[in-house]
Formats: C-alpha cells, sequence, structure tokens
C-alpha cells in the first residue's frame, strides 16, 4: 500500500490529469481512491494549482521542486491527525532573470542538500541523456511534430531547472514555448543554441573541483 502520490502533471501517453481522474473514479481498480495526490509540475502559471485541484489533486508544488518544501507537503499529508495548512505563496523567479553560469552550483547543492557526490550523479544523467533527447527534438523538428517537440523541450526543461541549470531550463523554455506556436524556423535556431549550451554544460561540470564544494553524506 502507498501513502501518497507524487503526480508529474505532464506525461507521455497518460498525463497527470487523467491518472488522476482514474485514480478517484471508484469503478477503476484502484485499491485507495482516496489516496492524497500531490502534482508535480514545471507550469508556475497563475490557475495551474488551481487546474489541479479541480482535476482531483490535493495539493501542488512547482518545479523546480525545493527539497524541504516537499518534505513539508508530504509529512501535511502523511502524518495522522495532521491537517495540512493553507498552501505557502511561492515567489517564482522572473523568467528574464537567467545566470551567465551554466549551472548556479551553490543552490543545485541546496537542492541535494549538499550532497556533492550525489549532484555529481544527477549531473552526469542529465549530461549524458541530452544526446538522445536532442535526437528526439530533431526528429520531431523534422517531421513537424510540434507536440512531441514540445514534450521532450518540457522534459528538458524541468530536469535543467530541478539542478540549478538556469541557462538549459531557459532555452528548453523558450523551445517549448515556440513549438507552441508552431515556428519551426524558430525552433530549429533555438535547438542550435540547446546543443552549444550542452556543450558548454559538459566543459563546466568537467572542471568542478568537487572536493572543495558541499560535504559527504555517510
Amino acid at each position: 500500500d502507498y501513502d501518497l502520490v507524487l503526480m508529474d502533471v505532464l506525461m507521455p501517453e497518460l498525463d497527470g490529469y487523467q491518472a488522476t481522474a482514474i485514480i478517484r473514479d471508484v469503478k477503476s481498480a484502484v485499491r485507495d481512491h482516496s489516496i492524497p495526490v500531490i502534482a508535480m509540475t514545471a507550469h508556475a502559471m497563475k490557475g495551474d494549482r488551481e487546474k489541479c485541484l479541480a482535476a482531483g489533486m490535493d495539493d501542488y508544488i512547482p518545479k523546480p521542486i525545493d527539497p524541504r518544501e516537499l518534505l513539508e507537503k508530504i509529512e501535511e499529508w502523511t502524518c495522522p491527525g495532521k491537517k495540512p495548512g493553507a498552501p505557502e505563496k511561492r515567489v517564482e523567479p522572473a523568467e528574464n532573470t537567467v545566470s551567465n553560469e551554466p549551472l548556479i552550483i551553490e543552490t543545485a547543492l541546496e537542492r541535494t542538500m549538499g550532497d556533492r557526490e550525489f549532484l555529481s550523479e544527477l549531473l552526469q544523467m542529465l549530461l549524458s541523456g541530452l544526446p538522445e533527447q536532442i535526437k528526439t527534438l530533431h526528429a520531431a523538428l523534422a517531421s513537424g511534430n510540434t507536440e512531441a517537440f514540445a514534450a521532450q523541450a518540457h522534459t528538458i526543461k524541468g530536469a535543467a531547472a530541478n539542478l540549478s541549470v538556469e541557462g538549459m531550463a531557459d532555452i528548453a523554455r523558450r523551445l517549448e514555448q515556440a513549438a507552441g506556436r508552431g515556428e519551426l524556423a524558430l525552433m530549429s535556431g533555438i535547438l542550435d543554441e540547446l546543443e552549444a549550451e550542452h556543450r558548454r554544460l559538459e566543459e563546466y561540470v568537467g572542471q568542478i573541483d568537487w572536493s572543495s564544494i558541499g560535504k559527504d553524506i555517510p
């Protein structure tokens, strides 16, 4: 049995809204139709939280995820006798506030609770997965499949933002927006930026002296 569901709103095949509808449907094979569902989404637009709640979810956390906020939400919904309080207002950074560095190492370490080894592993996972993701973007662009293109850009945006890779997250955000408007020429140009940022991030991460930052976690 599970105590709680962390629901990614944008997923392939079945999105978070559809999955939640199945969970809440008493005719479905789900064992616990009242299990708490917390939405996690890179969308941070006005009305997104209300849309998630209207779909049957119980709470909402925008990406990039703050580990402390996530733990607080889990505690609120899983501790017996503790009723969730009113959600705290979260101020999102302005979209045009992007660092010149490919990675904000201090913020990234905060997200991994200071665990430099874990952060290093996550960054390597991001870097190793990007070539295939970029290949998918090229294929979607070539076929004119803007929906698949936007979905892949959204995935990259969320992964990069969660690790404080702000430049890449911003590029992926612009890719997603361009795909939403069907601007193929613009998508192609921004995709070139993404590939260049991938190389820049790879070089930057390769030069990090991990022994001089963060701490070891036993």
